[in-house]
């Protein structure tokens, strides 16, 4: 006899056996579902063209997608830093603190799977509009058990234009959708929450849709009261145990996954709320008026699902009311209490209400696959897919700039003839967009000018003016972050509302390292367009001593984006320097000047070529000044917070990081200058770095001889100051004039020499030597090696 062992092994291997073909048999099950084909033909369609459509659009995501995708990069540097103990869990939380993160914290794990690049987070849309026709499907086969309706409600449902084209942006609204979709399925599902394990899934849903945009829970308030209480209720089975319990269970996930991000950003959540709720430009004005009322389903028929879809809709809520007077309620109501809770914020825009689109779907299908005769009803559905198919391959692929006349009907079938010109105009608006609009160019080139600029010490500030739709701030920023330039800080005047006095618009720039500058700052109806043109017109009209053009770019809709540097560091104000700090000077030798500083000790660390390492100690009772010896060092850190160091110039350094680290380009710059400065324009920089066209007629020499140090002036029409000091700071000094062209100081127990001119050519000085501008650019102080003074 077979022992019981022997058995199990045999029954095993007989299942196994078994298996492959119990999986065909599946499948063939599976794929017997015509409707079911269909489905998954939709969904082959949009995922194929969605790729192909951005294959083919090279243009940068705009607005709001732009400034999402920056927040999934700041994620994905601030996770590593969160697990590594470097910021708290609040940190984390604090990141993004307008907008709720759940999208966000997905892009950044497809960053970190897949890569760094913008346009593998953009392709989270398509997948959130795949499980958004999914779970429709799911819905309308539950609740109607005709397949035809359902996979007729998700094709209908895919191929509203704005619905498939936010599917090809990096926004929030097609997400929310997916999610407000699965959490109503498995509410239904749950049978008003009787289910454990549906309630469960629903209320995990719902967090997530809770956290991707504040007012998700508007749109499933009327589904969860109706299946939770008021159905219940009619049928009195409310006091059911379950449905509490799986209610008590669902609040505590609901406040577990949600609430935190909501209590740590509330206070600036509401402050935004203030700025971001008022009126747009094309909003009504008045909250409560007609125009407010009907103003969401003007842009819906414009821009959403067209005219001929908003009729449809009408006329299937009427056939639904006749039909199934019930399920006709459900929707009207399920479409009005979201509807007028959103037209009820002074803001609008057609993206709010993108999760309505569903049901709008859903009550054409019914209208079309219920009605008692099939002949005219399938006739309807062929021509409105046809309607449907066409503008998707029109507004996705066409590049008309403005549509000629002949193609004007294009236009008026989609908006109706009362917005019959409003593609018109913007025939492009969801087309694909092939031309390249310099962004990525331009944020490369400042990192560029940064590193060349010796008077940018760590992080500089750039003004970006632009607010256009493919390039503005957010675009800006997210190529910024892209390519980890961290220490590049973007700025605009976002939420000032009128143009700034002279006094407040000198204080701002003299905080800017670059500016942006374009010839058309953005939209007229932009909140800040007043001080964004009172911006571009100080720059455009030459009233802008302190900056120098650097270079223009032409972007393709005609636009100039002109980059400004800063040339005159001498009226720079760095806004987070503390006003006691100590002043670094570096080149050959490390100065630091600690007048600004109360007298306290501090360490100087020097990181040797040989890899040992030196602290120095700056002793409480020390004089103002200390000048160390940089020979041999190609690393230093001050042990000083970084607002208490003001980095007057660096010759041959950078500051990152804390550290001030040795520029090799620097040493290669100098000996292709023979060793001469140059003083010029505001800036003190080795010869190379002027244009050979630069005249420097009229300079003043300083030159390091044998045993002296020779200031010669070489025009005699000129005047020019000149003071040294020799140890215990015994002061002489001298003046250059047409009676007296010239000055020999002896370097015998010399301290520093300072030159009182503008324009200077400085020859010959070795490292024991260092040059500084100082007396607010007036001058340039020599200093040669010494002990602490």
């Amino acid at each position: 006899p077979l022992t019981p062992h022997y058995r199990r092994a045999t029954i095993v291997s007989m299942e196994t056996t078994r298996l492959p073909a119990k999986i065909s048999e599946k499948i063939r099950t599976l794929f017997s579902d015509k409707y079911l084909i269909i489905l998954v033909a939709i969904i082959t369609f949009h995922i194929t063209l969605n790729i192909i459509w951005q294959i083919l659009n090279t243009a940068p995501p705009t607005w709001d997608s732009s400034g999402h995708i920056v927040l999934s990069y700041i994620f994905t540097d601030r996770i590593p830093e969160f697990f590594g103990g470097h910021v708290n869990l609040i940190s984390l939380i604090k990141v993004s603190t307008y907008y709720p993160p759940f999208l966000h914290f997905l892009g950044s794990i497809v960053f970190f799977v897949i890569g760094r690049n913008y346009e593998y987070a953009l392709m989270l849309g398509t997948v959130f509009f795949i499980i958004a026709q999914v779970y429709l499907y799911l819905i309308v086969k539950e609740v109607t058990r005709n397949m035809k309706t359902a996979a007729l409600a998700v094709l209908i449902f895919s191929l509203f234009p704005q619905v498939w084209e936010q599917s090809r942006q990096y926004h929030l609204d097609v997400p929310l959708t997916a999610l407000l979709l699965g959490a109503f399925y498995h509410l239904i599902k749950s049978r008003g929450l009787i289910d454990k394990y549906h309630s469960i899934l629903f209320f995990f849903l719902l967090a997530f849709a809770q956290l991707t945009k504040w007012y998700a829970f508007v749109f499933l308030a009327f589904p969860f009261l109706y299946h939770v209480f008021y159905s219940p209720f009619k049928a009195k089975v409310l006091h059911d145990r379950n449905r509490w319990t799986n209610m008590v269970v669902g609040g505590l996930i609901v406040l577990l996954v949600a609430a935190p991000w909501y209590v740590v950003n509330l206070r600036t959540i509401l402050e935004n709320v203030q700025v971001s709720s008022t009126a747009d430009a094309g909003d009504p004005s008045e909250v409560l008026s007609f125009e407010s009322f009907f103003h969401y389903i003007k842009l819906s028929t414009t821009h959403q699902i067209g005219i001929i879809s908003m009729l449809l809709f009408i006329v299937s809520v009427m056939f639904l009311f006749n039909q199934n007077k019930k399920m006709g309620r459900y929707v009207l109501w399920a479409t009005l209490i979201p509807y007028f809770v959103l037209t009820l914020i002074q803001n609008k825009d057609l993206r709010y209400i993108l999760p309505l689109t569903p049901l709008f779907a859903f009550a054409i299908a019914y209208f079309f696959t219920m009605r008692p005769t099939k002949k005219l009803p399938n006739i309807g559905i062929g021509i409105y897919l046809f309607y449907l198919f066409f503008y998707y391959f029109f507004f996705s692929f066409n590049q008309y700039q403005t549509l000629p006349k002949s193609l004007y009907f294009i236009s008026t079938l989609f908006a109706g003839p009362g917005y019959r010109l409003t593609w018109v105009a913007e025939p492009y608006s969801y087309a694909y967009n092939g031309k390249d609009w310099k962004g990525e160019e331009i944020i490369h080139t400042i990192n560029n000018l940064a590193n060349e600029e010796p008077n940018i010490h760590g992080k500089y500030r750039v003004l970006e003016v632009s607010d256009n739709r493919f390039y503005s701030i957010a675009s800006f920023d997210m190529y910024l972050l892209e390519n980890r330039y961290f220490e590049m800080n973007l700025q605009i005047p976002y939420n000032r509302p009128d143009p700034l006095s002279d006094e407040e618009l000198t204080n701002y720039l003299a905080t800017m390292d670059f500016a942006i500058i374009p010839k058309d700052p953005g939209p007229p109806g932009l909140r800040n367009i007043a001080v964004l043109r009172q911006l571009v017109a100080y720059f455009l009209d030459g009233q802008h001593p302190e900056f120098e053009l650097a270079r223009s770019f032409d972007v393709p809709d005609g636009n100039v984006l002109y980059l400004f540097r800063r040339s005159d560091y001498l009226k720079y104000n760095n806004p987070a320097l503390s006003q006691e700090h100590l002043r670094v000077y570096m080149g050959n030798n490390l100065i630091l000047d600690r007048e600004l500083l109360p007298r306290r000790s501090f360490n100087v660390r020097f990181y040797k070529d040989s890899g040992e390492f030196v602290d120095i100690n700056y002793p409480e009772g020390g004089g103002n000044q200390m000048r160390l010896s940089l020979e041999g060092v190609s690393r230093v850190k001050i042990d000083l917070p970084a607002r208490e160091m003001n980095i007057k110039e660096l010759h041959g350094w950078r500051y990152y990081d804390q550290h001030f680290i040795r520029d090799g380009k620097y040493d290669e710059l100098l000996r292709g200058s023979y060793d001469t400065y140059v003083y010029y324009s505001g800036r003190l920089a080795p010869k190379n770095v002027f244009t050979p066209f630069t005249a420097f007629d009229g300079s003043v020499e300083v030159a390091l001889g044998d045993g002296v140090v020779n200031v010669t002036l070489a025009d005699s029409s000129d005047s020019v100051y000149v003071a040294y000091a020799y140890n215990g700071w015994r002061w002489e000094s001298a003046v250059l004039n047409k009676d007296k062209g010239s000055v020999s100081i002896s370097l015998l127990d010399l301290i520093q020499i300072e030159v009182t001119s503008k324009k200077q050519i400085i020859r010959g000085f070795d490292k024991m030597w260092d040059f500084f501008i100082c007396y607010d650019g007036n001058a340039v102080c020599f200093y040669p090696l010494t002990e602490i003074l």
